[in-house]
């Protein structure tokens, strides 16, 4: 169940969810991680499988890029401070 498994409990601690709750937040991802995974593979078979790795492996080293070089005190990093 990956990093949702691991983060149960810190998300229930911090947003005061019950056990049902809790169960509804691990639906959604699943049923999510399912319809992109889904969709992934449609586009693999569409575009070809090692254009679509390389496509995604460079939107990822992009967000890397621009996470690594972003100032910590902008928005979206302000509510971890």
């Amino acid at each position: 169940m990956t990093i949702v498994g691991v983060a149960l409990p810190s998300i229930k601690a911090d947003l005061g969810f019950s056990s049902n709750s809790i169960a509804w937040v691990v639906n959604a991802y699943l049923l999510t991680f399912g319809g992109c995974l889904l969709l992934g593979g449609r586009l693999g078979d569409l575009y070809g499988h090692r254009r679509l790795f390389l496509i995604g492996l460079g939107v990822f080293t992009l967000a890397s890029l621009g996470c690594g070089l972003s100032n910590p005190s902008s928005p979206p990093f302000r509510s971890a401070s």
